[in-house]
């Protein structure tokens, strides 16, 4: 969790400086949502005040500064992990199936690059897995049925004030698996007084927090993306696949592998460049880089829904909302909004898919040698290529990246501080908006997206700074999720008559004359 400080010394996510600045008001006010005690009245990143709440913390009991503040939020996102095999060991009761589950969940891309950012979602991690761990207990543990619903809300409520994405999540989940042991203690003629019990109580919190949403914190631009689509299509996908294990084997076996033959032909055409998907806008090789090595747990987690069906309901239940919620987000549609609901939702699927696929592969070991040496060579492969875009992120400091994977490096801030007294108080600052957070932070200055001035070849009128990753890798504009890269030569033909007034190894500041 804290390669990236080791790498480059800071966060890499824009949001840190944000919540650091309001870890500085909470010190300053005593309010629990900063600049207000009542969060009806603050501003978006003050309504989820876990993660401003932890730095804080970090601060002043820990006497850290503010930038060694982020090693505690990532070491406390980092032991989510801790739950989470909790959670893959009652429900395999395979040491071996927790084992290689733990280490795939470990070195995940899109579990290091949240873990080791400073963001609402960090501050999550924990109590989203706590959460899942607590509703299984309290669904199978009978003995301690009132202690386990007590952590199960109590988890709840920590995820509420943490982040509102992963509470949605964690009701979607939780009730999945209240709805699938239901059933099937009432199939199987066993005791479902718990199951109701636990399925009204996670109905109840579902509606307390739309309450908490809507007429407390008056929080509409949130609410507003729970669309009846959003709800209703992934129950439609989910129903379509529990069809699908419904099947035959054998007629399981042969769609499988049908699509299985399309699946690969489409993934190596787009890994080639040879056509544009339909979610997304133009080839990238960051996003080959993101999104190809999920591919294989993938086919994994639904080979087990092939060859076992509703062997383990809670496993194939749990593989089939989290394959739903992967397909509804892939036909969601093609603006970068919509991808960085991709790279949100692979935060909390992959996991669950790791379960089913740790499971074929621990079939795979205990058959004969053969099968065996594809099963190491198949988990070789998985920790290898999973972690291999954060690793390359963090280190190449030159992937074309949405602004929520900007990485920033020591040297950059310190050369930031470096030219704050070159900043006049009349001129406007022009930077790529991915570095505006950490300016604000810095000088307490809203820079200026320059890259509409840039595109027509003329330099914008005041100071420009501009970074060694701006003139080789490009500048992010607009919302932030979408990149521009601009030739070298013709950035640098555009400045030439502009003023020279700081330059080094790796920053350079501009004004017309």
């Amino acid at each position: 969790m804290l390669l990236n400080y080791i790498i480059n010394g800071l966060p890499y996510i824009p949001d840190s400086w944000v919540h650091i600045a309001h870890s500085e008001t909470l010190l300053r006010t005593g309010y629990l949502f900063g600049p207000s005690p009542n969060p009806s009245m603050v501003s978006y990143n003050y309504q989820w005040p876990t993660v401003n709440l932890l730095l804080t913390l970090s601060q002043s009991v820990l006497d850290l500064k503010p930038l060694q503040s982020f090693y505690i939020v990532n070491i406390l996102a980092s032991l989510s992990i801790l739950p989470f095999i909790s959670f893959t060991r009652r429900l395999t009761g395979s040491n071996t199936v927790t084992l290689i589950t733990g280490l795939l969940f470990a070195v995940t891309s899109v579990k290091l690059l949240v873990d080791v950012s400073v963001m609402k979602e960090t501050a999550a991690q924990y109590p989203f897995y706590a959460y899942i761990l607590a509703t299984y207990m309290a669904l199978m543990d009978n003995k301690h049925f009132r202690q386990n619903l007590v952590v199960v809300v109590l988890s709840f409520i920590a995820i509420l004030f943490a982040h509102h994405f992963t509470l949605l999540m964690a009701l979607a989940y939780s009730f999945i698996m209240a709805i699938t042991i239901l059933v099937s203690n009432y199939l199987n003629g066993n005791n479902t007084k718990h199951g109701l019990y636990l399925l009204v109580t996670v109905i109840i919190l579902g509606l307390l927090t739309y309450y908490w949403y809507t007429d407390y914190l008056r929080a509409f631009s949130v609410t507003g993306f729970v669309t009846p689509g959003l709800i209703s299509t992934p129950i439609l996908i989910a129903l379509l696949l529990i069809d699908y294990v419904a099947m035959r084997r054998g007629s399981r076996i042969v769609i499988y592998t049908v699509l299985t033959l399309i699946a690969i032909t489409l993934i190596a055409m787009f890994s080639l460049g040879k056509f544009l998907p339909y979610v997304l806008e133009g080839f990238n090789k960051a996003v080959v880089l993101s999104s190809i090595p999920y591919i294989l747990p993938i086919l994994l987690a639904t080979l087990y829904l092939t060859l076992y069906g509703f062997r383990k309901p809670v496993i194939t239940m749990l593989t089939i909302i989290s394959l739903a919620i992967l397909l509804y987000v892939l036909l969601m549609g093609n603006n970068p909004m919509e991808l960085l609901f991709l790279s949100k939702s692979l935060d909390f699927i992959m996991p669950f898919l790791l379960i089913p696929t740790a499971l074929i592969i621990t079939v795979m070991l205990r058959r004969r040698p053969s099968i065996s040496a594809i099963a190491y060579l198949l988990t070789a492969i998985l920790l290898i290529s999973l972690p291999l875009f954060t690793l390359l992120t963090l280190f190449t400091y030159s992937l074309p990246t949405s602004s929520t994977l900007t990485v920033y490096r020591i040297i950059d801030y310190d050369e930031f501080k470096a030219i704050n007294n070159l900043i006049p108080s009349n001129t406007t600052l022009y930077a790529s908006i991915s570095y505006n957070p950490m300016i604000r932070f810095m000088s307490g200055i809203n820079s200026s997206d320059p890259t509409i001035y840039l595109l027509h070849g003329e330099s914008p009128p005041g100071l420009l700074i501009l970074t060694e990753r701006n003139v080789r890798v490009g500048f992010l504009y607009g919302s932030g999720y979408s990149m521009v890269s601009i030739p070298s030569n013709y950035l640098l033909n555009t400045l030439a008559n502009d003023d020279l007034l700081y330059s080094s190894r790796t920053l350079w500041a501009y004004t017309q004359p």
